[in-house]
Protein backbone atom coordinates (compact mmCIF):
# COMPACT_ATOMS: atom_id res chain seq x y z
CA UNK A 1 0.00 0.00 0.00
CA UNK A 2 1.02 3.37 -0.93
CA UNK A 3 1.06 6.66 0.99
CA UNK A 4 -0.09 9.78 -0.56
CA UNK A 5 2.49 12.21 0.81
CA UNK A 6 2.44 16.37 0.85
CA UNK A 7 5.38 16.39 -1.67
CA UNK A 8 3.17 14.49 -4.32
CA UNK A 9 -0.13 16.22 -3.59
CA UNK A 10 1.89 19.14 -4.27
CA UNK A 11 3.45 17.55 -7.45
CA UNK A 12 -0.09 17.06 -8.98
CA UNK A 13 -1.33 20.57 -8.06
CA UNK A 14 1.94 21.93 -10.39
CA UNK A 15 0.90 19.46 -12.80
CA UNK A 16 -3.09 20.83 -13.01
CA UNK A 17 -1.79 24.32 -13.15
CA UNK A 18 0.57 24.03 -15.79
CA UNK A 19 -2.39 22.06 -18.26
CA UNK A 20 -3.70 24.23 -20.88
CA UNK A 21 -6.81 26.39 -20.11
CA UNK A 22 -9.84 25.06 -22.66
CA UNK A 23 -9.54 28.24 -25.32
CA UNK A 24 -13.00 30.25 -25.72
CA UNK A 25 -14.66 33.45 -26.69
CA UNK A 26 -17.81 35.24 -26.97
CA UNK A 27 -19.80 36.44 -29.66
CA UNK A 28 -22.17 39.34 -29.84
CA UNK A 29 -24.11 41.24 -32.18
CA UNK A 30 -27.51 42.29 -33.92
CA UNK A 31 -30.36 40.52 -35.64
CA UNK A 32 -32.34 42.60 -37.97
CA UNK A 33 -34.90 42.90 -40.89
CA UNK A 34 -34.40 43.63 -44.25
CA UNK A 35 -35.40 47.09 -43.18
CA UNK A 36 -32.62 47.32 -40.00
CA UNK A 37 -35.39 46.85 -37.79
CA UNK A 38 -34.48 44.26 -34.75
CA UNK A 39 -36.16 41.66 -34.40
CA UNK A 40 -36.29 40.65 -30.80
CA UNK A 41 -36.66 36.95 -29.98
CA UNK A 42 -34.76 35.43 -32.43
CA UNK A 43 -32.95 31.87 -32.34
CA UNK A 44 -29.28 31.63 -32.26
CA UNK A 45 -27.63 28.06 -32.56
CA UNK A 46 -24.11 26.98 -31.99
CA UNK A 47 -23.92 24.61 -35.13
CA UNK A 48 -22.95 21.02 -33.79
CA UNK A 49 -24.28 21.83 -30.10
CA UNK A 50 -26.98 21.93 -27.89
CA UNK A 51 -25.97 25.40 -27.26
CA UNK A 52 -28.10 28.53 -27.83
CA UNK A 53 -29.74 31.93 -27.19
CA UNK A 54 -32.38 34.06 -28.08
CA UNK A 55 -32.03 38.02 -28.70
CA UNK A 56 -33.19 40.48 -26.55
CA UNK A 57 -36.04 43.55 -27.02
CA UNK A 58 -33.16 45.30 -29.31
CA UNK A 59 -32.40 42.54 -31.36
CA UNK A 60 -28.63 42.18 -29.73
CA UNK A 61 -27.09 38.56 -29.43
CA UNK A 62 -24.71 37.52 -26.77
CA UNK A 63 -23.13 33.89 -26.89
CA UNK A 64 -20.30 33.28 -24.41
CA UNK A 65 -17.74 30.13 -23.75
CA UNK A 66 -17.90 29.78 -27.70
CA UNK A 67 -14.62 27.56 -28.30
CA UNK A 68 -11.82 29.31 -30.52
CA UNK A 69 -11.84 29.04 -34.30
CA UNK A 70 -14.07 29.42 -36.85
CA UNK A 71 -18.04 29.29 -35.21
CA UNK A 72 -21.50 28.57 -37.27
CA UNK A 73 -24.16 30.37 -36.03
CA UNK A 74 -27.54 29.39 -36.96
CA UNK A 75 -30.00 32.19 -37.36
CA UNK A 76 -33.84 32.02 -37.34
CA UNK A 77 -37.08 33.49 -36.89
CA UNK A 78 -40.60 33.03 -37.56
CA UNK A 79 -41.72 34.49 -40.96
CA UNK A 80 -38.12 34.66 -42.21
CA UNK A 81 -35.30 32.89 -44.05
CA UNK A 82 -32.95 31.16 -41.54
CA UNK A 83 -29.15 32.25 -42.57
CA UNK A 84 -26.24 30.29 -41.05
CA UNK A 85 -23.15 32.58 -40.32
CA UNK A 86 -19.63 32.19 -39.68
CA UNK A 87 -17.69 34.07 -36.72
CA UNK A 88 -14.06 33.97 -36.02
CA UNK A 89 -13.41 33.52 -32.44
CA UNK A 90 -10.23 34.76 -30.51
CA UNK A 91 -9.13 33.22 -27.24
CA UNK A 92 -10.79 35.60 -24.46
CA UNK A 93 -12.00 37.90 -27.14
CA UNK A 94 -15.40 39.46 -28.53
CA UNK A 95 -16.44 38.72 -32.08
CA UNK A 96 -19.33 40.96 -33.55
CA UNK A 97 -21.35 39.50 -36.25
CA UNK A 98 -24.93 41.02 -37.66
CA UNK A 99 -27.27 39.24 -39.38
CA UNK A 100 -30.01 40.66 -41.71
CA UNK A 101 -32.92 37.98 -41.99
CA UNK A 102 -35.16 38.09 -45.49
CA UNK A 103 -39.17 37.32 -45.25
CA UNK A 104 -40.30 33.91 -46.44
CA UNK A 105 -42.02 34.46 -49.05
CA UNK A 106 -43.66 30.88 -48.74
CA UNK A 107 -44.33 30.88 -44.79
CA UNK A 108 -46.16 34.46 -44.69
CA UNK A 109 -46.87 37.25 -47.06
CA UNK A 110 -46.83 40.63 -45.85
CA UNK A 111 -49.89 41.90 -44.72
CA UNK A 112 -49.96 45.70 -44.58
CA UNK A 113 -52.49 47.82 -42.56
CA UNK A 114 -53.20 51.20 -44.08
CA UNK A 115 -55.91 52.58 -41.70
CA UNK A 116 -54.17 53.55 -39.31
CA UNK A 117 -52.45 57.06 -39.30
CA UNK A 118 -49.07 56.02 -41.14
CA UNK A 119 -48.68 52.38 -43.11
CA UNK A 120 -47.10 49.31 -41.24
CA UNK A 121 -46.52 45.98 -41.60
CA UNK A 122 -49.77 43.71 -39.62
CA UNK A 123 -47.16 41.91 -37.56
CA UNK A 124 -45.87 45.59 -36.11
CA UNK A 125 -49.48 47.27 -35.29
CA UNK A 126 -50.43 46.68 -31.66
CA UNK A 127 -53.80 47.45 -32.32
CA UNK A 128 -56.75 44.48 -32.42
CA UNK A 129 -57.10 44.35 -36.67
CA UNK A 130 -57.84 41.84 -38.95
CA UNK A 131 -57.28 41.97 -42.70
CA UNK A 132 -58.82 40.45 -45.88
CA UNK A 133 -56.71 41.27 -48.75
CA UNK A 134 -58.12 41.29 -52.47
CA UNK A 135 -56.65 37.64 -52.70
CA UNK A 136 -59.20 36.60 -49.93
CA UNK A 137 -61.87 38.13 -50.59
CA UNK A 138 -61.81 36.26 -54.16
CA UNK A 139 -60.92 33.02 -52.37
CA UNK A 140 -63.46 32.67 -49.91
CA UNK A 141 -65.81 34.00 -52.06
CA UNK A 142 -67.95 37.05 -50.53
CA UNK A 143 -70.78 39.31 -51.93
CA UNK A 144 -70.27 41.81 -49.99
CA UNK A 145 -68.61 43.81 -46.97
CA UNK A 146 -70.76 42.14 -44.14
CA UNK A 147 -69.87 38.85 -45.64
CA UNK A 148 -66.33 39.43 -45.00
CA UNK A 149 -66.33 40.96 -41.74
CA UNK A 150 -68.34 37.71 -41.16
CA UNK A 151 -64.72 35.67 -41.15
CA UNK A 152 -63.80 37.89 -38.47
CA UNK A 153 -63.75 36.99 -34.74
CA UNK A 154 -65.26 39.09 -32.40
CA UNK A 155 -67.72 41.14 -35.37
CA UNK A 156 -70.81 39.71 -36.64
CA UNK A 157 -73.15 41.40 -38.75
CA UNK A 158 -77.29 41.17 -39.17
CA UNK A 159 -77.76 43.02 -42.57
CA UNK A 160 -78.65 46.81 -44.12
CA UNK A 161 -75.32 47.87 -42.47
CA UNK A 162 -75.78 47.01 -38.87
CA UNK A 163 -72.90 45.34 -37.19
CA UNK A 164 -71.23 44.20 -33.84
CA UNK A 165 -67.93 44.63 -32.83
CA UNK A 166 -67.22 42.63 -29.55
CA UNK A 167 -70.78 42.56 -28.60
CA UNK A 168 -71.87 46.35 -29.08
CA UNK A 169 -73.51 47.28 -32.00
CA UNK A 170 -72.56 50.16 -34.66
CA UNK A 171 -76.01 51.55 -33.79
CA UNK A 172 -75.35 52.69 -30.37
CA UNK A 173 -76.63 51.08 -27.27
CA UNK A 174 -79.03 53.63 -26.09
CA UNK A 175 -82.44 54.85 -27.55
CA UNK A 176 -80.68 58.26 -29.17
CA UNK A 177 -77.40 57.30 -28.44
CA UNK A 178 -75.15 58.21 -31.88
CA UNK A 179 -73.06 55.18 -33.46
CA UNK A 180 -70.75 53.38 -31.62
CA UNK A 181 -68.67 51.72 -34.76
CA UNK A 182 -67.89 53.36 -37.66
CA UNK A 183 -67.45 52.60 -41.32
CA UNK A 184 -65.26 53.95 -43.37
CA UNK A 185 -65.46 53.59 -47.84
CA UNK A 186 -61.93 55.01 -48.77
CA UNK A 187 -61.38 56.62 -45.82
CA UNK A 188 -64.35 58.66 -45.81
CA UNK A 189 -66.83 58.12 -42.33
CA UNK A 190 -70.34 56.58 -43.28
CA UNK A 191 -73.15 58.66 -41.03
CA UNK A 192 -75.70 56.04 -39.44
CA UNK A 193 -77.73 55.92 -42.43
CA UNK A 194 -74.95 56.21 -44.66
CA UNK A 195 -73.62 52.98 -43.14
CA UNK A 196 -77.08 51.36 -44.21
CA UNK A 197 -77.02 52.71 -47.52
CA UNK A 198 -72.98 53.31 -48.50
CA UNK A 199 -71.46 50.47 -51.42
CA UNK A 200 -72.33 47.04 -50.30
CA UNK A 201 -70.63 45.06 -52.79
CA UNK A 202 -67.33 44.01 -52.12
CA UNK A 203 -66.02 43.99 -55.95
CA UNK A 204 -62.93 45.87 -56.96
CA UNK A 205 -61.90 46.29 -52.93
CA UNK A 206 -58.40 46.17 -52.80
CA UNK A 207 -58.87 45.39 -48.60
CA UNK A 208 -60.98 45.33 -45.83
CA UNK A 209 -59.71 46.08 -42.58
CA UNK A 210 -61.68 45.28 -39.36
CA UNK A 211 -60.13 47.38 -35.93
CA UNK A 212 -61.70 45.65 -32.95
CA UNK A 213 -62.02 47.31 -29.65
CA UNK A 214 -62.05 51.47 -29.16
CA UNK A 215 -60.50 53.10 -31.92
CA UNK A 216 -61.54 56.87 -30.76
CA UNK A 217 -58.28 57.93 -31.24
CA UNK A 218 -57.52 56.70 -35.19
CA UNK A 219 -61.02 56.70 -36.22
CA UNK A 220 -63.08 59.15 -34.20
CA UNK A 221 -65.41 59.46 -31.26
CA UNK A 222 -67.85 57.28 -33.21
CA UNK A 223 -65.81 54.44 -32.98
CA UNK A 224 -65.96 53.35 -29.28
CA UNK A 225 -66.32 49.10 -30.35
CA UNK A 226 -64.17 49.03 -33.33
CA UNK A 227 -64.03 50.73 -37.29
CA UNK A 228 -64.63 48.69 -40.68
CA UNK A 229 -62.58 50.44 -43.53
CA UNK A 230 -63.65 49.29 -47.05
CA UNK A 231 -60.62 49.71 -49.30
CA UNK A 232 -61.17 50.28 -53.48
CA UNK A 233 -58.18 49.03 -55.73
CA UNK A 234 -55.86 52.00 -56.88
CA UNK A 235 -55.43 52.52 -60.45
CA UNK A 236 -52.91 50.65 -62.40
CA UNK A 237 -50.57 51.72 -65.11
CA UNK A 238 -50.98 49.10 -66.83
CA UNK A 239 -54.02 48.82 -68.94
CA UNK A 240 -56.34 45.96 -67.46
CA UNK A 241 -59.95 45.02 -67.30
CA UNK A 242 -62.54 42.17 -65.67
CA UNK A 243 -66.10 41.09 -65.54
CA UNK A 244 -68.16 38.95 -63.60
CA UNK A 245 -71.66 37.70 -63.73
CA UNK A 246 -73.44 35.28 -61.59
CA UNK A 247 -76.52 34.40 -60.37
CA UNK A 248 -78.64 32.09 -57.76
CA UNK A 249 -81.77 31.57 -56.12
CA UNK A 250 -84.93 34.26 -55.70
CA UNK A 251 -83.95 34.77 -59.54
CA UNK A 252 -80.64 36.73 -58.11
CA UNK A 253 -78.90 38.06 -60.59
CA UNK A 254 -75.36 40.16 -60.37
CA UNK A 255 -72.89 41.79 -63.10
CA UNK A 256 -69.38 43.66 -62.39
CA UNK A 257 -66.98 45.10 -64.34
CA UNK A 258 -63.57 47.04 -64.09
CA UNK A 259 -61.30 48.92 -66.46
CA UNK A 260 -57.72 50.91 -65.26
CA UNK A 261 -55.10 51.91 -67.44
CA UNK A 262 -52.55 55.02 -67.97
CA UNK A 263 -53.83 58.17 -69.51
CA UNK A 264 -50.44 59.36 -68.97
CA UNK A 265 -47.36 56.59 -69.17
CA UNK A 266 -45.83 56.58 -65.62
CA UNK A 267 -47.99 59.97 -64.36
CA UNK A 268 -51.85 59.88 -64.57
CA UNK A 269 -53.45 56.42 -64.70
CA UNK A 270 -57.63 55.59 -64.19
CA UNK A 271 -59.87 53.23 -62.73
CA UNK A 272 -63.46 52.49 -63.47
CA UNK A 273 -65.33 49.87 -61.78
CA UNK A 274 -69.33 49.39 -60.81
CA UNK A 275 -71.87 46.67 -59.61
CA UNK A 276 -75.31 45.97 -59.89
CA UNK A 277 -76.73 43.38 -58.37
CA UNK A 278 -81.23 42.12 -57.73
CA UNK A 279 -82.44 39.50 -55.39
CA UNK A 280 -86.01 38.68 -54.53
CA UNK A 281 -87.37 38.43 -51.18
CA UNK A 282 -89.54 36.63 -49.07
CA UNK A 283 -92.59 39.01 -48.77
CA UNK A 284 -94.73 41.81 -50.49
CA UNK A 285 -95.18 45.34 -49.26
CA UNK A 286 -98.75 46.36 -48.79
CA UNK A 287 -100.48 49.14 -50.76
CA UNK A 288 -102.26 51.10 -48.24
CA UNK A 289 -102.37 54.52 -50.44
CA UNK A 290 -104.48 53.17 -53.23
CA UNK A 291 -106.40 50.28 -55.01
CA UNK A 292 -104.02 48.89 -56.88
CA UNK A 293 -101.96 45.94 -56.42
CA UNK A 294 -99.35 45.45 -53.56
CA UNK A 295 -96.21 46.50 -54.43
CA UNK A 296 -94.69 42.74 -55.04
CA UNK A 297 -91.74 44.37 -56.89
CA UNK A 298 -90.88 46.70 -53.94
CA UNK A 299 -89.55 43.76 -52.17
CA UNK A 300 -86.47 43.09 -54.93
CA UNK A 301 -82.99 43.91 -53.20
CA UNK A 302 -81.79 46.19 -55.29
CA UNK A 303 -78.10 47.99 -55.36
CA UNK A 304 -75.88 49.79 -57.43
CA UNK A 305 -72.68 51.75 -57.35
CA UNK A 306 -70.09 53.10 -59.75
CA UNK A 307 -66.28 54.40 -58.67
CA UNK A 308 -64.38 56.39 -60.95
CA UNK A 309 -60.50 57.32 -59.22
CA UNK A 310 -57.42 58.90 -60.79
CA UNK A 311 -54.15 58.17 -59.60
CA UNK A 312 -51.18 61.01 -59.60
CA UNK A 313 -47.93 60.63 -59.77
CA UNK A 314 -45.68 63.88 -61.51
CA UNK A 315 -42.64 63.15 -62.34
CA UNK A 316 -41.54 66.55 -61.66
CA UNK A 317 -42.04 65.97 -58.20
CA UNK A 318 -40.40 62.73 -57.42
CA UNK A 319 -42.30 61.63 -53.98
CA UNK A 320 -45.40 62.50 -54.80
CA UNK A 321 -48.94 60.50 -55.09
CA UNK A 322 -52.62 62.25 -55.12
CA UNK A 323 -55.19 59.58 -55.25
CA UNK A 324 -58.65 60.95 -56.01
CA UNK A 325 -62.24 59.59 -56.66
CA UNK A 326 -65.29 59.77 -57.05
CA UNK A 327 -68.32 56.90 -55.76
CA UNK A 328 -72.20 57.18 -56.17
CA UNK A 329 -74.12 54.16 -55.12
CA UNK A 330 -77.93 53.34 -54.98
CA UNK A 331 -79.75 50.68 -52.32
CA UNK A 332 -82.17 49.29 -51.78
CA UNK A 333 -82.76 47.14 -49.13
CA UNK A 334 -84.76 43.88 -48.86
CA UNK A 335 -86.28 44.88 -45.73
CA UNK A 336 -87.70 47.19 -44.41
CA UNK A 337 -90.38 48.97 -42.47
CA UNK A 338 -93.60 47.00 -43.64
CA UNK A 339 -96.99 48.19 -42.69
CA UNK A 340 -99.80 45.37 -42.28
CA UNK A 341 -103.46 45.99 -42.76
CA UNK A 342 -106.71 44.29 -42.13
CA UNK A 343 -108.00 42.81 -45.47
CA UNK A 344 -111.78 42.25 -46.16
CA UNK A 345 -111.91 39.08 -43.84
CA UNK A 346 -110.81 41.26 -41.24
CA UNK A 347 -107.13 39.20 -41.21
CA UNK A 348 -103.55 40.79 -40.96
Amino acid sequence: MKLVTPLSLLALALLLAAAPEAQTGSVTGRVTDADAQPLPGASIQLVGTERGAATDAFGRLTLSDVPSGTASLRVSFVGYLSQTVEAAVASGATSTVNVSLAPDPELIGEVVVRSEKFVRNLQDTQTSVAVLDQEQLKAIPVRDWEDATRQVGNVSTSGNGTFSSRGVPNVGVGGGSGPTAALYVDGVQQGRFGTFRTIRGAWDLEAVEVFRGPQSTLSGRNSLAGAIYLRSAAPSFEYGAAARVRGGSNDALEGAFMVTGPIIPNQLAFRVSGESGTEDRDFTYVNVTSDEDDFATTTQLDQRNLKARLLFTPTALPGLSVLGGYTRAFDRPGVANVTAVAGDDGEL
